[in-house]
């Protein structure tokens, strides 16, 4: 589970950055939306997305780090 954990939170934050410097250049009324224009859209969506995504990717970063690691067990038990 901590590989899907890390790699889902791997990729949201990629998304995440992808969206941000998207939308560097761009002004308000002309936004991108992962390369596709959004002319007459309101920003408040689009930050209320990435505020989401952000969340969802937070959420799995601190379940990798919050999961235990496999436990070693001895094959010698006895």
């Amino acid at each position: 589970m901590k590989g899907f954990y890390f790699g889902a939170s791997f990729f949201l934050t990629i998304v995440i950055l992808i969206i941000a410097f998207e939308n560097i250049n761009s002004t308000l009324s002309k936004s991108a939306f992962f390369f596709a224009s959004m002319d007459g859209t309101n920003i408040f969506f689009v930050v209320i997305g990435i505020a989401l995504i952000g969340f969802i990717a937070g959420f799995f970063a601190t379940m990798y780090v919050t999961t235990p690691g496999k436990k070693e067990i001895p094959e010698d038990t006895m």
